[in-house]
């Protein structure tokens, strides 16, 4: 990557980069838009602090705006001096300080009338901006100059300024050239110029105009009618709270629990405290100006196009449009994570009554491991807009011509960051942190590296002086929540996300953002500048609430509801889906139960004594783990089911052979050692083994149809055998009313066979990594069951 990053920034250094005019136009109209909007909305406002202000106080507040370009009187520099007059002669902090109405005028001239007219009509006897851009090429003629180095340019491109949409449009002609070239050299009322004077007059215009743009968000800031200064977040003291229930000393997930029970309360307050957090700052929105201003104008400021590209470049993203989107997005995003952690405790609160429920447990667990991944990945995501833009902007960039699905530019991390392992440890990890952790378990690594960090050197402890920082809320968020999907994982053993299995809520969620609300967005339907343009302007009396109810207006009339009644929606659909499946799934299981007869099983030789107490076994070992855990869990052994007595269930003969043959490894690590496992379990089976059975005495099962699909492609010779999950087969088993029993120690899976068929034994096989039966593997399985059970293809039939 970083090789690539390198010959691409050479390759625009070498070679001159083509000049796009369309897309400057574009951003010159909207910034003039956003001045001509700003002086309608609070030129009454201006005028009064303006005008009230002492010549020292407006002196400074020049200063404070304008600092891209120098002002005439900072320079004691001859040169500079003339240039910057012959260039921006508007800018003359003297004049504009001693006399208030000379920087009305000029507002009040730019935004009033058009960009054709400005172009050659100036204000207070100050020429137009073409006349000012030629006297400064007359003087100056390595302005153009310059610009033609920068750019490929040709003899027969001229831009265009008609009072219209087609304002600064560059267009190639062909064939009167020469007319065209004389017409826009020597007629100064001409609306043709060449590209490259063109470009100086837009190029000029735009810097005119983010200058006055500036100075009235200065104004503004300046006196506020309502004593709303602005209030940083207020301390995570909830959130570290919740981190001190969840985590040990160093970060680590405590694993010494004394009461299963204790855990889901524990649980449930801590989902239940980050949804109260959320709601809070909601209210604080509507009751505090300042928090909604510093949180809205934190999101406006660490947009991924602030970030300079590989040519040293930053997107046009600081228009006033980029401040309504940034409320939208910072109303939603305390919507979504309070919607998230309402409908986690109520899947803790699920899961909690039905501890012996064994056929919707799975269901409920899958759906709670997808949706705390949905949460984890939102609050890792404003944790890494935040440290991108803040201490780590020296080592990340912007590929300025890739994006993601949802049109967001990707950003990725420089080689540079190696440097400072040593001298700048913090900022190193808070980085990799942000960048690099793919899963939460990432984070709690990360989280502990720091901790021992600060304890060993505390003079690098700079991030958590301040606990009201945009980044440290972020911060602690992200940590608590990495904690509670590592606890949870350890202590109810939760399978892996998946993007089929339980995504009741995390689809729904998905639909509504992608499909609807981006789709307000890039409509430019939300549009709020003006109580947010610019966002300096949340602080005076009523701007925040008419903010936030236009908000809601807006959404409502699209939408039908506001923003948080979009997602209250999506949570009562996704619980009665989820209730329903339930339902739906538990009426199937019992059905199929009902449905399977016992009397086609392979028959082995087993007592009536053995066989009542093999099903009283089996009975306790498919009871849920988590009702067993009094003590440490990582600690617990695995409850198998007593298998009968090898005296009376098996021959004499037998026993002896299979204490030969007990198998030294638990997992197979190549296809060689697979076989040598595979052939050791054939003499596991009975003298009387299915494998040598005939066709007419294998065992005959109604399925589902996923479930005969299954066993039709794992058994099947004629077609091509692809990849299978794991988790299908485990469900495929337990449609045939097999318990699944997974081992806390090692991927052995044990699979006993349900009460109705006594007569077959349990089966153990190893879960592959990654959960996935590749082509060789699944023939070593296929194998397995039918000396086991005697199955193949025609076993199984669509009930």
């Amino acid at each position: 990557m970083a090789k690539k990053l390198s010959d691409r920034k050479n390759r625009h250094d070498d070679d001159p980069r083509p000049y796009q005019p369309a897309q400057n136009i574009e951003v010159l109209r909207e910034i003039h838009g956003d001045l001509a909007h700003r002086w309608r909305r609070h030129a009454t406002t201006i005028e009064a602090i303006w005008s009230a202000l002492t010549k020292n106080q407006r002196a400074r507040c020049l200063l404070a705006a304008w600092t891209d370009l120098p002002l005439m009187s900072n320079h004691q520099d001859p040169t500079v001096r003339k240039k910057t007059q012959l260039w921006m002669p508007e800018r003359d902090l003297q004049s504009l300080a001693a006399n208030p109405a000379c920087l009305l005028d000029q507002l009040n001239h730019r935004a009033t009338t058009s960009l054709q007219h400005q172009l050659f009509y100036g204000c207070r006897e100050i020429h137009g901006d073409r006349k000012v851009v030629q006297i400064m090429t007359e003087s100056n003629p390595n302005f153009v100059e310059g610009f033609t180095k920068l750019y490929r340019t040709a003899p027969n491109r001229f831009t265009f300024f008609p009072d219209n949409k087609t304002y600064g449009d560059t267009t190639e002609v062909i064939g009167c050239e020469t007319v065209l070239a004389s017409w826009a050299s020597e007629d100064p009322s001409s609306i043709c110029t060449s590209e490259p004077f063109g470009w100086l007059l837009t190029t000029r215009q735009m810097q005119l105009y983010m200058a006055l743009n500036s100075m009235v968000r200065e104004i503004l800031d300046q006196k506020p009618d309502a004593e709303h200064t602005e209030l940083r977040a207020p301390p995570s003291a909830d959130v570290q709270r919740a981190i001190k229930v969840l985590t040990g000393r160093h970060g680590d997930v405590i694993t010494n629990l004394i009461d299963l029970s204790k855990f889901y309360d524990d649980a449930i307050e801590v989902a239940r405290i980050q949804e109260a957090a959320m709601d809070a700052f909601l209210k604080l929105y509507w009751t505090r100006p300042g928090t909604l201003k510093h949180d809205v104008e934190r999101w406006f400021c660490s947009q991924p196009g602030m970030i300079k590209d590989e040519k040293d470049d930053l997107a046009p993203v600081h228009t006033d449009r980029y401040s309504s989107a940034s409320v939208f997005n910072v109303v939603q995003n305390h919507v979504k994570g309070s919607t998230t952690w309402k409908y986690v405790a109520h899947l803790l609160r699920l899961l909690q009554g039905m501890e012996s429920n064994n056929v919707c447990r799975p269901i409920i667990l899958q759906e709670l491991v997808n949706c705390l991944k949905l949460e984890w990945e939102r609050t890792r995501g404003v944790f890494r807009r935040y440290i991108r833009l803040g201490r780590g902007k020296d080592f990340v960039t912007r590929l300025s011509d890739v994006f993601d699905d949802v049109g967001n530019p990707q950003v990725v991390m420089k080689p540079t960051i190696k440097d400072i392992v040593d001298t700048e440890s913090e900022r190193y990890f808070l980085v990799h942190l942000a960048e690099t952790s793919q899963v939460p378990e990432d984070i709690t690594f990360f989280y502990g590296c720091l901790i021992r960090l600060w304890e060993g050197h505390p003079e690098t402890n700079t991030f958590l002086c301040d606990a009201r920082d945009h980044e440290n809320r972020a911060f602690w968020e992200l940590v608590m929540t990495s904690n509670f999907c590592c606890k949870l994982s350890q202590v109810l053993d939760s399978p892996p996300t998946s993007t089929t299995e339980g995504t009741k809520f995390v689809s729904k969620c998905h639909t509504l953002e992608v499909d609807f609300l981006n789709s307000l967005k890039k409509d430019k339907h939300i549009d709020l500048r003006d109580f947010c343009g610019p966002i300096s302007v949340l602080l005076r009396s009523g701007m925040a609430e008419g903010c936030l109810k236009r908000l809601d207006t807006l959404v409502t009339e699209r939408m039908g509801t506001t923003i948080r009644g979009l997602y209250d929606d999506v949570l009562k659909d996704a619980i009665a889906d989820l209730s329903k499946y339930c339902q739906e799934f538990e009426a199937a299981e019992a059905t199929s139960r009902q449905d399977k007869s016992p009397a086609s099983a392979p028959a082995l030789v087993t007592g009536p004594k053995e066989k009542a107490s093999n099903i009283s076994n089996t009975t306790k070992a498919s009871m849920p783990r988590e009702k067993n855990s009094k003590q440490d869990l990582s600690e617990t052994p695995m409850r198998y089911p007593s298998p009968p007595s090898p005296a009376r269930a098996f021959p004499r003969k037998q026993i002896q052979e299979n204490e030969k043959t007990k198998k030294k490894k638990t997992r197979p690590i190549s296809l060689t050692t697979s076989h040598s496992a595979e052939k050791s379990q054939v003499d596991e089976t009975s003298p009387t083994s299915p494998s040598t059975a005939s066709p007419m005495d294998c065992p005959m099962f109604r399925v589902k149809p996923c479930t005969a699909e299954f066993f039709w492609s794992l058994f099947g010779k004629a077609r091509a055998r692809s990849t299978m999950s794991w988790k299908s087969f485990e469900a495929a088993m337990a449609d045939l009313g097999f318990s699944v029993m997974r081992n806390k120690g090692g991927s052995s899976v044990a699979f006993v066979p349900p009460d109705t068929m006594p007569e077959l034994r349990p089966i153990s096989i190893h879960a592959p990594h990654h959960f996935q039966i590749e082509g060789y593997r699944s023939l070593i399985l296929s194998r397995r069951l039918t000396r086991a059970y005697g199955w193949d293809e025609n076993t199984f039939q669509i009930a």
